[in-house]
């Protein structure tokens, strides 16, 4: 008898340790949100993690949600219904001011540019020549700061916000407004058809940005991510033609000048899975520490989060 009840409690031990194994095997559930047709290079790896089984190969069991904008990203986040959302540095600097736990965990570099639009002959040259003039962004994007930043020195100008990029060309090109803060591939489409003339521009980078949640429910989910980040950047940057066409199948963006425009990234050219930089690097800290004394400084938050705490980059 006593040997049976050894038997049976044997039974039993096994039987739990094989749900155990079965349980730690199980593929971790992710969510993650990316512009399918809105930024150069988050939509090329977004796309890849959606249509390459790269994400499987690394123990996930993914679901990917195309979001426009970062303002849809964000609220996502924020209800647990993304896990990780891949978005511009002011997104994430609004997510910590508002209190919400987050991380930042990786960095695909530019996008292409963000720049200072005006209407091609509209006769306006020089920033100076703005005066009196309306100038449209999207507040407490990172449209923002260069909106404010590159017109201080001139005098009567009118900041609006607008609430897409959408309406913001065609307020543009209508003469409706005078000059917009733009974003590749959207501003260089209309640079290449004619429509508006940039007068200032610089990099529109970007970053990864996951819920503490996510982190701390699924010890070393974080870093297989990672991996699996810096592999999707990989085969993007070594099959460019066959993703540049799904991002413009997707966006509707002429796919030269998508390649224009990507090929500028600093991934772009990589040879080796080992070549590829997805790290936040500190002058990218910095810039989003500026932008969060600058979103401070103009109330839009009502505090200036602590972004060093809040960065986890891969090894």
């Amino acid at each position: 008898m006593r040997l049976k009840v050894y038997f049976i409690i044997g039974i039993a031990v096994i039987a739990c340790l094989r749900v155990a194994a079965l349980a730690a095997e199980a593929p971790t559930r992710i969510r993650i949100a990316y512009p399918p047709s809105g930024t150069i290079i988050s939509a090329q790896v977004g796309l890849t993690m959606e249509k390459t089984d790269i994400l499987k190969e690394n123990g996930f069991a993914p679901e990917l949600s195309a979001m426009s904008n970062g303002r849809d990203m964000k609220i996502a986040l924020v209800s647990d219904k993304v896990d990780v959302i891949m978005t511009s540095e002011a997104n994430f600097v609004v997510l910590l001011a508002e209190g919400f736990e987050a991380y930042g965990i990786a960095s695909l570099g530019a996008g292409g540019n963000m720049g200072l639009a005006v209407r091609a002959g509209s006769g306006i040259q020089k920033v100076e020549q703005l005066r009196g003039k309306t100038v449209a962004t999207m507040f407490g994007t990172s449209l923002h700061r260069p909106a404010i930043d590159w017109t201080r020195d001139v005098p009567d100008v009118k900041i609006i916000g607008m609430s897409n990029i959408g309406a913001m060309v065609t307020a543009l090109e209508s003469g409706k407004i005078d000059a917009a803060i733009l974003w590749d591939p959207h501003m260089t489409d209309c640079v290449s058809r004619g429509t508006v003339k940039v007068l200032r521009r610089e990099p529109l980078e970007l970053i990864a940005i996951a819920s503490k949640k996510f982190v701390v429910d699924h010890p070393g989910a974080l870093e297989r991510f990672q991996k699996a980040f810096r592999q999707a950047v990989f085969y993007f940057v070594q099959h460019k033609d066959e993703v540049n066409r799904w991002f413009s199948d997707t966006s509707k963006v002429d796919v030269k000048l998508i390649e224009q425009i990507a090929c500028t990234n600093r991934n772009y050219d990589k040879k080796r899975l080992d070549q590829i930089d997805i790290r936040i690097s500190p002058s990218f800290i910095d810039k989003m520490k500026r932008t969060g004394l600058f979103l401070y400084s103009n109330k839009v938050i009502m505090k200036n989060p602590a972004i060093d705490n809040a960065i986890y980059n891969p090894q």
